[in-house]
């Protein structure tokens, strides 16, 4: 009997039951006794958590704070984000960074279950801003054009920017965007600012705005466009530029160093986003402008699929692919070659057979990812595992097992798990009868349970056997068993108790002497003791002591000799074989030998009492070195040139020669000495030389030896090195010198120069010359000096700066390639104003002039070494007079339209007989906002439609050297109107023009028209004029469709025109109204 039960109260109810039993031959009945049955439903516990609204995906761990109250005693809380496998901790500490740098909603879940299992619940949405780096725009200019230095960011909306010094330091500069920095444009600079973003409260990492301000006239190079698209799995595109230098191609992340030269470059990117390239040109002495080329590589990401992918054969799967954009293919076979079985971002099978299945899909935005393949295999479920266990004793562990796959364990009917796996180990469990059961799960799918018994013994006590000590020479005892114990006695040879050496006995006897441990248990029921350990120790006489030296040991007289054993057991050492007292105790025996022989000591240890044999060692002592003899002394040499050896003899071949310095700094070793030695002075050197034996302490005396240096005379210097061209060949002379060679650059004498202090080689051509020199005094040969000669060209300045300008302008005029070490006189014809400007140039390389008129001029600049050559040269310029512009206006007699007539004059420049007209061209702005802004439009004459109201026109003209001057002047249209309303039509006339009710009018601005019927209900509603102000609506006569029968209908209109006025219609009694009647006629 099923009986409903109001849940969503807490509360108790009491129903009572009884039932009715029927005899079956008089087919009485009775009724039982009514038994209470009590229904409780309890509260639910209360459960609250507050999550932020936002988090900063840098944040790391957030602590999510909560409240709950359980009404039917303490519960357990779980902490989970939905759809999510991770991400909050168990206490509720939720990590924003754990998807990785991505923005995105997540719901926290907070489920609590009370000590009855109740359960409730509270979520929150938290958005993890993760705020990417802005890209940003540079700054490249030349100090030529004086521009601001005015970088960018391109942000996310609503992003707040800030611009940095520094990478990752630093306190923000200025929040504007785009951002005028205060770098002098004017200065030369190269250097970089950085940009962050910040998106609700949290900020970005920076990007590199570069800035570079050079002073070079070279135009940048010309690109079709700034923008080019790539897929990432696609070769990149070849990218074009064209200009009159070498073009130079910059990646962005280095503005310092390009990467290309010419006018293609495909970059290689293996990086989806945005990547700038910056180009230039290079005309050999500077690099111009720079014009950037953003890349931006797409790729559409493979689609993550969710679902399990692991399913039992009666059971439908539904693949869900993780995209937010495009569209996802699913295919049941290989994408190669099939077509697609769906698509959208779920996937649903089923009826699929047991086995493995694949399936396939493909995200698009764009671009194609590449296919992603699932495996999804199909399984059936398995039959119930076999399983086996032994009985175990009180404090072991019970080991079950299974033959399945996937094993879950259960113990007497509960439904909980106790372990996992083919064999389970059960521990702690007391004495006494246990059932457990057993499922397996394969591929997923479960069985039934199967059933075993294990029963647990107790463990009798352990046995007590007495340990011992003996020597070697002593008769072995044996171990023995106290008490009566009631169990079989085992002994073992092993701690782990697996190698029996006699059983059921409580006296055993080794078989063998020496150390030995025996393992004794007693068993009762099958059930084992702990073994007890006991153990007969049997020691050893030790060994022989070892030396950490040779046994025969040789040594000079007076040495000190230490004797050192490699044990440290109780060491004693003796000076004969026989002898029964020490003479010395410890691992060290240390003498000094004042006398030539042969001497022997021995040495034992002892261990446990026992003491070894003695061992022997033999030190014997021989005679120490004598001085050397000398064979080779008094050497005379000159400096830097020559070389000598210095030699001596040895007494015995086993001695040693030593060579050191007066102060007894060693030199080298050997019979001879190669010398001067480093650092040996002018004059006269004394060295020594000893001899050494090896194992002696003491050398022999030492013996003297000298040498003599003789000073190198220094290399003569050379009068004057840098010389003009002149058509002729130079003298070389040097200042002073003895016995003077020239050499030519290979280093070989001019034999006809050879003892001159003078010297005139054959040198035609300007150009760099390399000589040698030298000279010989008392026999010393001094270094040779190189000596380069100079012979330098007659300077050919060339002026840069421009050519075509404007009057009341002022610029700035360079040499190409100036040197500081040259000098410039500068000149312009036509008295312009000539000045220096730091800013521009190194003093003198640069000038400035003010045109204040317009004219024909010259430019001349004289260029003079460092060697008094000069060089001249000019630069012919054109100063354009700023453009006299006027126009004036008429109407010619048409409504709303005006004539305009261009009166500007033409630019002309004249000097002398020389007279130049340069083009110009003319800008207008009709001040209209239905044509276009601003055209050029060089006709003297042109026509323009205006509508109703006031109109500034604005002229400006440019020509082509840039110069420009505007005019503007102010006029106003007026117009004429008119609105006819008719009084009656007739829908089904042949007459076109009288079958529907359409009002008449021109230069309206607004119209709008309800028609209702005699009740006051709108019928028909029409507003909206045409482009020349006509109303456009017309009524058939018709309401949804159907044909109204004739008679007077209201009408009410509401016009404006368009210079404003309202319009009303004036009645007979001549008052104004918005309302009227219309008749159809039939």
């Amino acid at each position: 009997y099923a009986h409903g039960v109001d849940n969503t109260v807490a509360k108790t109810t009491t129903y009572y039951v009884s039932y009715v039993a029927t005899e079956q031959i008089s087919k009485n009945q009775c009724e039982s006794p009514k038994t209470e049955v009590k229904v409780i439903v309890n509260q639910l516990p209360d459960v609250s958590i507050t999550v932020p609204a936002i988090v900063c995906q840098t944040a790391g761990d957030v602590v999510i704070p909560k409240t709950e109250k359980s009404y039917n005693g303490n519960g357990s809380g779980v902490w989970s984000i939905v759809g999510e496998t991770a991400g909050i901790s168990s206490s509720g500490v939720f990590n924003s960074e754990f998807k990785g740098e991505t923005t995105g909603i997540y719901t926290v879940d907070y489920t609590y279950t009370d000590a009855k299992g109740c359960v409730n619940n509270d979520q929150g949405d938290v958005l993890v801003q993760f705020t990417e780096p802005p890209t940003t725009e540079g700054h490249t200019s030349i100090t030529e054009l004086n521009e601001p230095v005015v970088i960018k960011a391109n942000t996310l909306a609503g992003a707040t920017v800030n611009w940095y010094k520094e990478k990752t330091a630093g306190v923000s500069l200025s929040t504007q965007n785009p951002w005028t920095t205060d770098d002098n444009p004017l200065v030369e600079i190269e250097k970089s600012y950085w940009a962050s973003q910040t998106v609700h409260g949290c900020e970005s990492k920076r990007t590199q705005a570069f800035v570079s301000i050079i002073d070079c006239p070279v135009p940048a190079p010309t690109i079709a466009s700034n923008l080019v698209q790539a897929c990432l799995l696609e070769p990149m595109p070849t990218l074009e530029a064209s200009g009159t230098e070498t073009i130079r191609w910059y990646a962005a992340n280095d503005l310092i160093q390009y990467v290309h030269e010419g006018s293609t470059y495909q970059p290689t990117i293996s990086t989806t986003g945005l990547h700038e390239f910056y180009i230039s040109q290079y005309d050999g002495t500077c690099e111009g402008l720079r014009v950037k080329i953003t890349v931006q590589v797409l790729e559409t990401p493979k689609p993550g699929i969710i679902g399990n992918k692991t399913i039992c054969d009666y059971e439908d799967l539904t693949l869900t692919a993780l995209t937010s954009t495009g569209t996802v293919y699913w295919y049941e076979s290989d994408p190669k070659t099939a077509t697609a079985v769906g698509t959208g971002n779920t996937y649903t099978i089923s009826s699929y057979a047991a086995g493995v299945h694949s399936i396939w899909a493909i995200h698009e935005n764009t671009c194609f990812s590449e296919p992603v393949e699932i495996s999804i295999t199909v399984n059936e479920q398995p039959t119930a595992p076999t399983l086996s266990g032994d009985n175990v004793c009180e404090g072991e562990t019970i080991g079950l097992q299974a033959v399945g796959n996937t094993i879950q364990w259960y113990e007497d009917g509960n439904t909980t798990t106790i372990g996992t796996g083919n064999s389970i180990n059960i521990s702690s469990k007391p004495v006494g009868n246990y059932k457990f059961e057993a499922t397996q799960t394969v591929l997923g799918c479960t069985s039934d349970k199967s059933f075993i018994d294990v029963t647990v013994h107790d463990i009798p006590e352990s046995p007590i056997v007495n340990s011992d000590e003996i020597c070697s020479n002593e008769e072995m005892i044996s171990f023995v068993v106290q008490g009566l114990p009631t169990g079989e006695i085992n002994w073992y040879s092993d701690e782990n108790c697996t190698a029996l050496i006699a059983t059921t006995v409580h006296t055993y006897t080794p078989t063998t002497n020496g150390t030995q441990t025996v393992y004794v248990t007693q068993t009762v029921h099958n059930c084992t003791s702990q073994a007890t350990s006991a153990t007969i120790t049997v020691h050893e006489q030790p060994k022989l002591v070892k030396f950490q030296h040779a046994n025969n040991i040789e040594i000079c007289e007076k040495s000190e000799q230490a004797l050192i054993v490699t044990e440290n057991n109780n060491i004693k050492w003796y000076d004969s074989e026989t002898a029964t007292t020490p003479i010395q105790i410890g691992r060290f025996l240390n003498k000094t030998y004042t006398e030539v022989g042969t001497f022997t000591y021995y040495a034992t240890q002892t261990v446990n009492n026992c003491e070894s044999e003695k061992n022997s060692t033999t030190v014997t002592v021989f005679s120490g070195p004598q001085p050397p003899s000398i064979v080779t002394n008094n050497l005379t040499l000159c400096e830097k040139t020559e070389t000598g050896i210095l030699e001596v003899s040895k007494n015995s071949p086993n001695e040693t020669i030593v060579w050191t310095k007066e102060n007894g700094e060693s030199i080298t070793l050997g019979t001879t000495l190669q010398v001067p030695i480093e650092n040996s002075p002018i004059g006269f050197t004394r060295v020594y030389a000893h001899t050494a034996v090896s194992g002696c302490s003491e050398p022999s005396d030492k013996i003297p030896l000298t040498y003599q240096i003789v000073s190198q005379p220094n290399a003569p210097n050379v009068k004057q090195s840098q010389f003009c061209f002149t058509g002729t060949s130079i003298m070389l002379e040097v200042e002073k010198g003895v016995n003077v060679s020239w050499y030519d650059a290979n280093q070989t004498k001019i034999s006809q120069c050879e003892n001159q202090n003078t010297c005139t080689p054959e040198i035609y051509a300007q150009g760099s010359y390399i000589f040698y020199v030298n000279q010989t005094v008392n026999n010393c040969e001094s270094p040779m000096k190189e000596v380069q000669i100079n012979i330098h060209p007659i300077p050919n300045p060339i002026i840069l700066g421009a050519t075509e300008l404007c009057e009341k302008t002022t610029k700035t005029y360079a040499i190409q390639h100036a040197s500081t070490n040259n000098t410039y006189e500068w000149d312009i014809t036509g008295g312009h104003l000539s000045y220096e400007i730091a800013q521009a140039g190194i003093t003198g390389h640069s000038r400035t002039f003010d045109f204040n008129k317009s004219g024909l001029d010259t430019i001349t600049v004289r260029e003079t070494n460092s060697y008094n050559c000069s060089g001249t040269a000019k630069l012919p310029i054109t100063i354009a007079p700023i453009p006299q512009v006027f126009f004036t206006t008429e109407n010619p007699g048409q409504e709303g339209l005006i004539r305009i007539t261009n009166e500007s004059k033409p630019q002309i420049v004249e000097k002398g007989e020389t007279r130049v007209e340069i083009p110009v061209n003319y800008y207008w702005d009709f001040g209209t906002t239905y044509t276009d802004t601003t055209f050029i439009q060089n006709e003297k004459t042109i026509d323009v439609q205006y509508k109703y109201g006031n109109y500034v026109i604005h002229l400006e003209a440019i020509d082509d050297f840039g110069c420009r001057n505007t005019y503007s002047e102010d006029i106003f249209v007026a117009i004429s109107y008119r609105l006819f309303i008719p009084n009656a039509f007739s829908p089904g006339n042949p007459a076109k023009g009288v079958r529907t009710f359409k009002p008449i009018g021109y230069n309206l601005e607004s119209f709008k028209m309800w028609i209702f019927d005699q009740w006051g209900n709108i019928i028909w509603y029409s507003a909206g004029v045409t482009d020349n102000g006509s109303p456009i609506g017309e009524w058939d006569g018709k309401y949804n469709g159907i044909s109204l029968p004739s008679g007077a209908y209201i009408w009410k209109i509401e016009a404006v025109f368009a210079d404003g006025t309202m319009w009303y219609d004036k009645k007979n009694n001549g008052k104004h109204t918005q309302f009227g009647t219309v008749n159809i006629i039939k």
